[in-house]
């Protein structure tokens, strides 16, 4: 086509059709990377957390072996109901076991720290009351460790 000056460019619609989807698609890609990039560091934390809850959830259970093998013994299924009582408390006094008795019920409880802001916390109940020391596991969960500071900078709540 010539004009006054010479020959131009003639740009058509098709070019713009096509430096558009070039534009939307270049969009699209880095915001997949992006994306792609967050999920990765999700999936990386969130392995490591269920690392250290394993780990915590394997000493938990090592603990309870141990327990189990300290009621299994003669001495804590033997004699008076006080002795097999103090025995048992001085065994987990050594496993850093706390003992407790509530309303008439004997419970253990300890808990195994899983990272900065959680424990594993686990609670048993023991039952004395035949000649064989048994226990029900009442409690097993993770539990927050730290104080819940709610942020008030915005008034959302108020």
């Amino acid at each position: 086509m010539k004009t006054r000056n010479g020959y131009s460019i003639n740009i058509g619609s098709t070019s713009l059709v096509m430096i558009f989807a070039v534009i939307c698609l270049t969009v699209f890609a880095v915001m997949s990377y992006l994306t792609a990039a967050r999920e990765s560091e999700l999936a990386k934390k969130y392995a490591a957390h269920t690392t250290a809850y394993y780990a915590a959830d394997s000493r938990a259970v090592n603990t309870l072996a141990s327990l189990d093998k300290t009621l299994s013994s003669p001495e804590a299924c033997c004699g008076d109901i006080n002795g097999r009582k103090t025995f048992i408390a001085q065994q987990c006094a050594a496993q850093n076991v706390t003992f407790q008795e509530q309303n008439g019920k004997i419970y253990l409880l300890y808990s195994e720290i899983i990272d900065t802001t959680q424990s594993l916390q686990v609670i048993i109940q023991l039952d004395l009351s035949s000649t064989t020391a048994s226990y029900k596991v009442v409690e097993w969960k993770s539990v927050y460790t730290q104080e819940y500071n709610i942020d008030h900078s915005l008034n959302v709540y108020r």
